[in-house]
């Protein structure tokens, strides 16, 4: 059993238990299936239903049918010429349609009410002589623009024919949906194509996007926050001015297994190349991490939009679901590190069920500091043998660290003189400063009971992504 804690910013502290016989958490696929089976149960009525043709009463050409849902307790309509689900209607939560309620529904569209009623009428032709239905206390019965868009999931075919009739409107209904935050894709080329919409985080404590998945609407299951403030115990808001969209930022080394998700300020999702990323108040980049994304179970949702994106690939690592660490399997597996931290945690997995923790003291820094800042992408390798020569050592390095890929700009801390780090360059070794000289680092743990099953894994089979 390994238990490893995890905390970051932006995120809430989580601790959590692998078992090798551990039951699998419940999965998207899971999670989808019980709401579509919720769905067929709640939706399978004798209920009527109706085919909408428009909301425009000057439109009879149109051949509108007309609602008779006298006595109905609620009634499903679908936008001729669209394939999304039917939309259920109701008079009030708990009364069925008044007897002779016959007519259309309409779209009223001034300044001052933005709202769809009822026009009760025998005809569309009778539609100007008609009068609009009336609930029990005497209003006009009416479903606004701001009730539809808080429950998009329900009624946005309703919605998009309203933008269709009226083009003029089109903004305000974006205004409205943009407060239900829906991720639509997760990819850059593909935010004007799939009408990503802005979102407007500014100064809010915490965000509960939604994920659109093949037109079904997925509720997230965590909230995403800004930073941890260690001080005080609490989160931060989201700075001013924080408005644009969610995107992922894949790794070149590993696209398919490490990225980032991240935040990209713009004003238009056409200006995406053009804007900057949100950043901490330490200058780097906001992000959930890859490690975060497949390994915490809370991210089941925005990982299902992954996979479907093809930005992760099955099958997935074997840490997924399971902890809240990357295991390392083998050799020249990548993996991220920061270079802010001063000590290095590493967690192995060594055959079928033999776990080891490592805590690597000070490997980018010396004593209480570190030298520079940045997320890097790393492999361990065997330790090069060429750098052995000559050197009296009681026991052979197993590893040796190389630098892959740069997920932010690496940058040297301010009057730190000479670091015995030497600065990380792409695709060379960690050297550090041993007797004047920069060498190679090499692991090589004190403890037998680390270094032998250790050995086994640098022993093995590696492998490259």
């Amino acid at each position: 059993m390994l238990r490893a804690i995890i905390n970051v910013a932006g995120f809430r502290t989580r601790s959590a238990v692998v078992t090798r016989n551990a039951p699998p958490p419940r999965t998207l696929a899971y999670a989808l299936n019980t709401r579509n089976l919720h769905l067929r149960r709640h939706y399978t009525t004798n209920s009527p239903s109706y085919i909408l043709s428009t909301l425009r009463p000057s439109h009879s050409a149109l051949a509108q049918q007309v609602l008779d849902v006298s006595g109905e307790s609620e009634i499903f309509v679908s936008c001729r010429g669209r394939t999304e689900a039917s939309v259920r209607l109701r008079y009030e939560a708990d009364k069925s349609f008044p007897p002779n309620t016959r007519g259309v529904l309409y779209f009223v569209p001034t300044e001052q009410c933005r709202h769809i009623r009822f026009r009760l009428c025998d005809s569309v032709t009778d539609f100007s002589h008609g009068s609009d239905l009336l609930k029990s206390d005497g209003q006009k019965w009416t479903m606004s623009l701001k009730r539809m868009a808080s429950g998009f999931r329900h009624y946005h075919p309703l919605l998009n024919m309203i933008m269709e009739e009226n083009p003029s409107f089109a903004a305000d209904i974006d205004t409205a949906l943009s407060k239900r935050r829906i991720i639509r894709t997760l990819l850059p080329q593909e935010l004007t194509a799939k009408g990503q919409r802005l979102f407007d985080i500014s100064n809010l404590s915490s965000v509960q996007p939604q994920f659109s998945i093949q037109n079904n609407l997925s509720n997230s299951s965590y909230q995403i926050y800004y930073y941890r403030q260690h001080t005080y115990g609490q989160h931060a808001s989201f700075p001013a001015n924080t408005k644009g969209v969610f995107y992922y930022r894949q790794s070149t080394t590993a696209p398919n297994a490490i990225g980032e998700l991240r935040f990209r300020l713009c004003s238009d999702v056409g200006l995406f190349t053009s804007g900057s990323d949100l950043c901490l108040p330490s200058g780097l980049p906001w992000c959930i991490t890859s490690t975060q994304l497949l390994s915490m179970p809370s991210y089941s949702t925005v990982r299902g939009l992954l996979l479907h994106e093809g930005l992760f690939k099955r099958p997935l690592p074997p840490y997924a679901d399971a902890s809240t660490v990357p295991l390392i399997c083998s050799l020249k597996q990548p993996f991220v590190m920061d270079l802010d931290h001063l000590h290095a945690i590493l967690h192995f997995k060594i055959g079928a069920d033999n776990l080891q923790n490592v805590k690597i003291y000070c490997l980018f820094g010396d004593r209480s500091e570190t030298f520079y800042t940045g997320r890097v992408v790393v492999q361990l390798e065997e330790y090069p043998l060429k750098y052995l020569s000559g050197r009296k050592l009681k026991r052979t390095p197993l590893f040796a660290l190389r630098f892959l890929e740069f997920l932010t700009p690496v940058e040297a801390k301010p009057d730190m003189g000479l670091p015995p780090l030497q600065r990380p360059k792409i695709g060379e070794l960690l050297h550090r400063q041993h007797r004047g000289l920069y060498r190679p680092w090499g692991y090589c743990p004190a403890s037998t009971t680390i270094y032998e099953p250790l050995s086994r894994l640098a022993a093995g089979p590696s492998t490259s992504v």
